[in-house]
Order: C-alpha cells, then sequence, then structure tokens
C-alpha cells in the first residue's frame, strides 16, 4: 500500500514540474496599447509673430506764435476731441497787433476810395481837355498804388489775425492727451517746445516684423492666387500678455516695402477697433497671421510622437498585430494635435499610450478606439519641423 502511495505523489510531482516548465516557455502576454485613427479635418495653419501697439496717429503739440502760456485747459490723459481748445497764450500783444492791422485796412480803403474819385474826375475832364493827359495819368497811377496798398494792408491784417488765432492751441486729432509739459506763466517758443502729446485710440494698429522665410512663403502664395496678405480681407487675432486665447479680431492693413538689412524682417502692421480704448499704444502682444488657405489635414496626438536622433515617427498597427514604426513628415501643431504632411493615411492605427512598453516589431494587444482629436483643438501654430519618412524597417 506504501509503495501504491509512492508511486503515486511521484507521478504527481512530474505533471507539475512539467506544467511549470511548459508556462515558463510561454513567456510575458503582449501590453496592452490604445490605438485610433488619424483626425481628418479642415485647418488653417497659423504664423504667430511678436509686437506692439501704436497709435494711427500721434500728435506733438507746439506753439505757433511765441509768447508766455496763460491758461491750460485740459486735464492730463483724458480723451480730448478735434478741435478742443488746449492752451492759450498770452493774448494782448497779439490783440493790439491785429487792430493795428485793421486800422490800415481801412486806411488803405479810404485812399483807395479818394483815388477811384479822382481818376473819375481826371477822366470826365480828359473827354472835354480840360485836363492833360499826363495828370490823368498821374490819377490812374494813384488808384493803383492805392488798390495795391490795400491789398497788401489785408495781407498783413490776415497775418495777424493768423497769429492771434495761433494764441489758443486746439487738439488737431481725437485721443488721449498727456501731461501738460509747461506751466501757466512760462515763455514758449513757436515751433521748438512740445507742449503735450495726443494719440489716436480708435482704431489703433499692431505692428509686428516678418522674417524674411516667412515673407518669402507669403510671397509666393500670393503669386500662386492663394493668400494676399496685404489685403485688409485677411483676418488676424491679437493676444495680450496675460490672455490665453487670441480674443481681438482685426485685419492687415500694412506691409512695407522694403525689408530692414540689418534684422532681415519686413515690417507689417495689421489694424484693430478699440471703441473702449482698452488696447493702448504700446502694449505687448502676439498676433495670429493666417498662413495658408484652409485645406483637409491628417492630424495625430502630439503624445504619440517619438523621436529618433533627428527623425520623427509614430508607432502604428502593422502586419499580425505588431507594432511598426512610421517616420513622418510634420506641420505645425493645432493645441496638442500635430499636422501630418506625409507618412500617414486617415486609414492606419497610431498606437497614443503604452509607448513605453513596446519597440518595433514587437506584438501588441491593441484597444482600437475612434480618432486622436481631443474635445476641443482650436487653430494655432507651433515650430514646424519634420522628416519626410516612411515606415521603418
Amino acid at each position: 500500500m506504501k509503495r501504491v502511495a509512492g508511486l503515486a505523489f511521484a507521478g504527481f510531482m512530474a505533471l507539475g514540474l512539467a506544467a511549470c516548465d511548459e508556462g515558463g516557455n510561454q513567456g510575458p502576454p503582449p501590453p496592452t496599447v490604445t490605438a485610433v485613427h488619424p483626425t481628418v479635418k479642415e485647418i488653417v495653419e497659423w504664423e504667430i509673430y511678436t509686437g506692439r501697439f501704436v497709435p494711427v496717429s500721434q500728435v506733438d503739440i507746439r506753439a505757433r506764435v511765441s509768447g508766455y502760456l496763460d491758461s491750460v485747459l485740459f486735464e492730463d490723459g483724458q480723451i480730448v476731441e478735434k478741435g478742443d481748445l488746449l492752451f492759450v497764450i498770452d493774448q494782448r500783444s497779439f490783440k493790439v497787433a491785429l487792430e493795428e492791422a485793421e486800422a490800415r485796412v481801412a486806411s488803405a480803403e479810404a485812399s483807395l476810395n479818394l483815388a477811384e474819385r479822382e481818376l473819375a474826375r481826371a477822366s470826365k475832364l480828359l473827354k472835354s481837355s480840360n485836363v492833360s493827359r499826363s495828370t490823368y495819368d498821374q490819377r490812374l497811377l494813384e488808384r493803383k498804388v492805392a488798390d495795391a496798398s490795400l491789398a497788401a494792408a489785408k495781407a498783413e491784417r490776415d497775418q495777424a489775425q493768423l497769429e492771434f488765432d495761433f494764441t489758443e492751441i486746439r487738439a488737431p486729432i481725437r485721443g488721449r492727451i498727456s501731461d501738460s509739459k509747461v506751466d501757466v506763466g512760462n515763455l514758449v517758443t513757436q515751433g521748438s517746445d512740445v507742449l503735450t502729446r495726443i494719440v489716436s485710440l480708435d482704431p489703433v494698429l499692431f505692428e509686428f516684423d516678418v522674417s524674411e522665410a516667412d515673407y518669402l512663403k507669403y510671397q509666393r502664395l500670393n503669386d500662386e492666387g492663394r493668400l494676399n496678405a496685404r489685403s485688409s480681407s485677411v483676418a488676424v487675432s491679437v493676444k495680450l500678455l496675460d490672455e490665453k486665447e487670441f480674443s481681438h479680431g482685426g485685419s492687415m492693413v500694412f506691409v512695407d516695402n522694403a525689408l530692414d538689412t540689418a534684422s532681415g524682417t519686413i515690417r507689417g502692421q495689421a489694424q484693430f477697433g478699440n471703441a473702449d480704448g482698452f488696447l493702448t499704444p504700446g502694449l505687448f502682444g502676439q498676433v495670429r497671421v493666417p498662413g495658408s488657405e484652409e485645406y483637409e489635414a491628417i492630424l495625430v496626438p502630439e503624445v504619440a510622437i517619438n523621436s529618433d536622433q533627428s527623425r520623427k515617427f509614430v508607432y502604428v498597427l502593422g502586419e499580425e498585430g505588431k507594432a511598426a514604426a512610421r517616420y513622418l513628415e510634420l506641420g505645425p501643431v493645432i493645441e496638442d494635435m500635430r499636422v501630418v504632411r506625409a507618412g500617414l493615411t486617415p486609414d492606419d492605427w497610431v498606437i497614443i499610450d503604452g509607448l513605453t512598453k513596446i519597440r518595433n516589431g514587437a506584438p501588441v494587444n491593441a484597444d482600437k478606439q475612434g480618432d486622436g482629436a481631443p474635445e476641443k483643438a482650436p487653430e494655432g501654430k507651433a515650430p514646424k519641423t519634420g522628416e519626410a519618412g516612411g515606415e521603418a524597417e
């Protein structure tokens, strides 16, 4: 009986060892990964440039006549309308000069009236031969001199009126005024002293520099009739230093006629409505400009992209459920999605997680889902990168 029990125990142990050997030869199961189709959607590529807001108009206010400043009629930093009275220069001497000029005009008019009467009398007497021709010519000359004297007197009066008017310094544009640089009682000199400055606010310009490479790209798009960045129909948007979204909409209005040879850039300007005056000249920001026309693009999640030295690739599901590295030519980033210019088709299955567990040619257990599009993928732009490619060996 003991012999039978011993044989049974030995047989059981042999079967257990055989089972252990068999399990050890199987190895670990394939890693589980998630795979999605690339997203296909209509997009516009964007270029982003740094710049600052500048006013459409900026005027330094200077005196047009010299004199002592009599009054300042604005609050520092207020909004002024075109034609508002800002400063008054002491008018007394200019008023006296104007009155003298008006008196000279009156005197010249009287002299002209007398000369005309004398000429008319001489003309009648000449017809009856009661006055000589030379006397008539003298009266004619006197009338012409009186006429010229009146014209000169009127010109002097007009100049005196201008200088009197210039004692009242008015706003030439609507905008926000700076502080007064000169206090009441100081002598201001014609054309030299800046009394204050006015900048227009609505609309306002955003000024930025474009690289030579980007300028050439825009020129070629324009030549192909696909995009004219100089056109006011090109919509752009700006975000400020503390903003995350490009929430201020405007349009392109100007591209300079030559590149700056020192920096290798060309200046561009976009115009923005600014009815509330919030966009203050000098503010820093970033402008987003269309870098392409709308087109259908293939996109994959940025997290799916791997690097192999200078090349970029993703893992796709290959034959027999194995991971296969696929090298790509990449475009810009649109939020967390990357544009793929070459290397993928919409039917490919791209592995987006579990990437640290897999290697090229190794089997995987794929959980196939829809596409890799996030819930929100607004159009944006990141540095261009990518290499042309195909599938890795």
